[in-house]
């Protein structure tokens, strides 16, 4: 009888990301916790979920606040989150991959080889799934999309330290001579 124009998990995801249990990952166990939702069509379950999140946002902004801290932090994460993932191997390999590469972005973002708008560019997607992600729930998946155009501004970066070591050699060259 309406519309529908993406899905009817809106409401779902809405309550993963905000209830008086959430954390900022997804923990959708609430679903056995409200028996009410069986006897719902899909449509109605979207909607009396999204109404319980917003009526959580409304009373609870602080907390929303620091749960959307919270979500950016966790997409953002140098390590593996899951438990599965959290032996010191696995979180080893992601701080060797994320450490070097997130300090080459910011290099590249600080420094001259790229112009103001290209960096403005090149940063708007992670900022954008940041912003998803504090709506909703934070995890590494949903930074995906970001870390191509990141790794254009690590691109630079290296260009950037490359050129100094360059400039620093050949200072030191002229100084042997």
């Amino acid at each position: 009888g309406r519309w529908i124009w993406t899905s009817t998990n809106a409401g779902i995801t809405a309550y993963d990301g905000f209830n008086p249990d959430a954390s900022g990952d997804s923990d959708q166990r609430f679903i056995d916790r409200m028996p009410q939702l069986r006897s719902m069509s899909e449509i109605q379950r979207d909607d009396y979920l999204a109404a319980k999140a917003s009526t959580f946002v409304r009373r609870n902004p602080c907390q929303v606040v620091d749960l959307a801290g919270i979500k950016a932090a966790r997409t953002w994460s140098p390590v593996p989150l899951s438990r599965q993932f959290s032996r010191p191997l696995y979180i080893a390999v992601g701080l060797c991959f994320a450490v070097p590469i997130d300090l080459l972005i910011l290099i590249g973002l600080c420094g001259k080889k790229l112009p103001a708008r290209v960096k403005l560019f090149l940063v708007a997607p992670a900022l954008y799934l940041t912003l998803c992600a504090a709506l909703s729930v934070g995890s590494l998946r949903y930074r995906i999309p970001a870390e191509v155009p990141l790794a254009i501004l690590a691109a630079g970066g290296i260009a950037g330290v490359m050129e100094k070591f360059k400039r620093t050699a050949i200072l030191a060259a002229d100084a042997d001579t």
